[in-house]
């Protein structure tokens, strides 16, 4: 949303005032759409760049995978499997 509407200046800072006392209410940062893209991104660049430190190239077909997952919980799962696998094929294999 946050590129479908411009706002001055001055909305904006009380829009960001009004973020940050509901954030305080909450004990919950807001995270903009860009902001989540952004983090699935970094887990999924995260996960492959453990994997190729590790075991060398990363196959095409366990980088396309990778690509598709949209869940935060696999994703997060996927990156502590790849630091404690002990093989690529062993972490193909929990990911099948």
């Amino acid at each position: 949303m946050d590129w479908v509407i411009t706002l001055s200046d001055k909305d904006e800072e009380l829009i960001l005032e009004e973020v940050e006392k509901l954030e305080e209410v909450n004990k919950m940062p807001y995270v903009t759409n860009a902001e989540r893209i952004g983090m699935k991104r970094g887990s999924k660049e995260a996960i492959l760049e453990v994997l190729d430190e590790r075991f060398g190239d990363v196959p095409s077909d366990v980088l396309d995978h990778i690509k598709n997952i949209e869940s935060d919980k696999e994703l997060k799962r996927l990156l502590r499997l790849a630091v404690k696998c002990v093989s690529l094929d062993e972490f193909w294999q929990s990911t099948t």
